[in-house]
């Protein structure tokens, strides 16, 4: 399925299913969100999103809830810290795991013969979604995001979803 399929889904008013939380899912079954388990624990990303199509998911969301460059800088003090927690170089990384992460989803797809199901980009602030007070100035909002955006479509995502919004200059 692709965009224009949905659209006509969505206005002839057919019902689509969306997959579930995927850090919901990685918690569940266990893990933490460190690293959202890309590089350390790809089949699992793969094992979810499987188990969200075969649940009838029309479109699967990308692991990527807050994976931004500048959400990264935000989230850790400094290089130490990083190299402490095992995660050097993640700063520069976040294109590169926005790409695993649609790949992941592909193989998903792929492996289950489900073509036609979607895979969204899931964006969202690129501060802390609960805190309004510190989305950056809209000069710096628009490209921020339009890399992110970019590394989406290259990468292969079918649409983007954006979620967890809270100030409208940053929507």
């Amino acid at each position: 399925m692709g965009y224009t399929e949905l659209k006509n889904r969505i206005d002839n008013r057919q019902v689509t299913f969306l997959d579930g939380g995927i850090g919901t899912e990685i918690l569940r079954r266990g893990y933490t969100w460190a690293s959202h388990q890309l590089k350390t624990e790809p089949e699992l990303n793969l094992e979810i999103h499987q188990d969200y199509i075969n649940a009838g998911a029309d479109v699967i969301t990308t692991n990527t809830f807050q994976l931004s460059k500048r959400s990264f800088r935000n989230h850790f003090a400094n290089n130490k810290h990083l190299e402490v927690m095992g995660a050097s170089g993640l700063l520069d990384r976040a294109g590169e795991l926005i790409h695993e992460s649609v790949a992941l989803a592909d193989k998903a797809r792929q492996s289950l013969g489900r073509n036609n199901t979607l895979i969204a980009a899931s964006i969202t602030t690129l501060e802390w979604c609960f805190r309004p007070d510190r989305s950056p100035d809209s000069s710096k909002i628009y490209d921020e995001y339009l890399e992110e955006l970019t590394d989406y479509a290259e990468a292969g995502a079918d649409i983007f979803l954006f979620e967890t919004f809270n100030s409208t200059p940053e929507a």
